[in-house]
């Protein structure tokens, strides 16, 4: 098995092999099919709860509470909290473990998370835009941000193209142009979204990023073997080019033995990225007016 494989969570499949090749595997010509992965499901802490968004959402979701030194408090702004999993790997359960921790951090700071699952493939995107108007309509006035890793990264970028109305976004690690792809994320993607350039163009966030208002953050560490650095750096150039003022800020994080998104990154690294992130959202803070999602 593959490097990437092992890292994107697909199948090994012989070259020589005869038979179709295995959805999700990262070979050309290879489906998108949603699947688990293996994740087990947990029930969350005390909380978190698992309703109040209506009846009609396209996914499971979770929504924390502020917890910690703020627990109790009004959260200072709500983050939505998009899993990685390379468009396929959905369900409870990889909220369950791919999206709490990120949804504890922003928890521990201060922050309403509402912590999404998405129905695999192309629908991502469509569920990711669900979620975000559904807590606009019931959160007019408030500071809404968006958060995600590898996949989750991408779709959170991308809902900054479509949504001006989002406050910040954060990439850990997320492709920005999947035309620019290569390798078995490339087929991941074409899988996920369509094999001609243009499903590609449409959900590369690089390629719409005129549209952004939001404040972003891209965070890729220096050794990840999926991810060029050259995306974020890419994507940075187009939206200053784009948008005078603009805020976007773009980490190479060094390497060490904390894992983080495809590869381990160094305990400076993370809280340096940490210390970015905390920087990103402070100027939001002064205008929020956020209540807890009842």
């Amino acid at each position: 098995m593959t490097l990437a494989c092992v890292l994107l969570g697909v199948a090994s499949v012989p070259a020589d092999a005869s038979s179709a090749v295995a959805a999700n595997s990262g070979l050309p010509g290879s489906s998108c099919t949603a699947t688990t992965d293996g994740a087990t499901f947990s029930a969350p802490d005390n909380g978190v709860k698992t309703a109040g968004l209506g009846g009609d959402a396209p996914a499971y979701y979770e929504i924390g509470a502020p917890s910690g030194i703020y627990a109790g408090r009004a959260p200072k702004g709500i983050m939505l909290v998009i899993h990685p999993g390379g468009w396929y790997r959905v369900g409870r359960e990889v909220v369950a473990v791919d999206g709490r921790p990120m949804a504890n951090r922003w928890r521990n700071a201060g922050w309403q998370t509402i912590n999404i699952d998405y129905r695999a493939c192309a629908q991502s995107v469509h569920d990711v835009l669900w979620f975000m108007q559904r807590v606009r309509s019931l959160h007019p006035n408030a500071v809404i941000c968006a958060t995600g890793a590898s996949a989750g990264g991408h779709l959170a970028m991308l809902l900054a193209t479509k949504r001006q109305d989002l406050a910040c976004a954060i990439s850990h690690a997320g492709p920005t142009d999947l035309l620019a792809l290569r390798g078995s994320l490339s087929n991941v993607a074409i899988a996920a979204f369509g094999a001609k350039p243009s499903p590609l163009v449409n959900s590369s966030p690089r390629h719409h990023a005129a549209k952004i208002r939001a404040r972003v953050l891209l965070a890729t560490g220096k050794t990840d073997p999926l991810i060029p650095r050259s995306q974020d750096a890419s994507f940075a150039k187009t939206l200053r080019s784009s948008r005078r003022g603009g805020y976007v800020d773009v980490m190479s994080l060094a390497p060490g033995d904390i894992w983080f998104v495809h590869t381990g990154i160094s305990p400076v690294a993370l809280q340096e990225l940490r210390t970015r992130e905390d920087a990103l959202v402070a100027p939001l803070l002064a205008r929020s007016g956020t209540r807890l999602l009842r």
